[in-house]
């Protein structure tokens, strides 16, 4: 007696079921909703960078091959999170700059500047060598957690200010020009950070 069952088809590799479909869709939509958070934040650093630089800032983006900056303030090593992102779009479109700084402008850093700077987390090194920074001015750098690097002439900061720099963990040299600091203040930042020089 022949067999009347007619054979099974075989599954094609590229069948899926509804549960591996779902799955699928599902991570599609939290990459695109990742991807989208990114540029939008991408967006707010360029506008603060833009601002900034109207100023006529300098701007610094991570460049291994950047002879123009000074050697102390490259690391000489890509970021930690060095992503496809940064590959595919660049560091500047990006807004992940990692060095600021000001010389001879026309118009003084103020508080409402230094905002701006607070967006930009990924700083190692600020300079501002004009500037009319107060203690609240100071408070917008307590997030830039990679920042190594600090110089600001200003008159109006004081050991109130110095008080928003104790976490900056990886803080290597804060130069203080004109500030109105004492040498408690100064010993009280130097005992939160004992890697760090202070200058005043």
């Amino acid at each position: 007696m022949s067999d009347t069952n007619p054979p099974k088809p075989k599954r094609r590799w590229y069948q899926f079921s509804l549960r591996t479909l779902l799955v699928l869709v599902t991570l599609f939509a939290v990459a695109c909703s990742w991807y989208a958070y990114e540029m939008r934040e991408a967006a707010k650093r360029r506008a603060a960078i833009a601002e900034l630089e109207e100023l006529g800032a300098l701007v610094r983006y991570y460049d291994p091959d950047d002879t123009t900056t000074p050697e102390e303030y490259r690391d000489g090593e890509p970021p930690r999170w060095y992503s496809f992102l940064r590959r595919l779009h660049g560091d500047r479109y990006l807004g992940h700059a990692v060095g600021f700084a000001t010389g001879n402008i026309d118009d003084p850093v103020t508080d409402a500047h230094m905002a701006h700077l607070a967006r930009l987390t990924d700083l190692e090194y600020i300079t501002l060598c004009r500037a009319e920074i107060t203690d609240n001015g100071l408070a917008h750098l307590k997030d830039l957690t990679k920042l190594e690097y600090l110089v600001i002439v200003s008159p109006h900061i004081t050991d109130a200010g110095l008080v928003h720099l104790r976490g900056l963990s990886k803080l290597k040299n804060v130069d203080l020009v004109r500030a109105q600091v004492t040498d408690e203040g100064v010993e009280k930042l130097e005992e939160a950070l004992p890697d760090c020089i202070v200058g005043y």
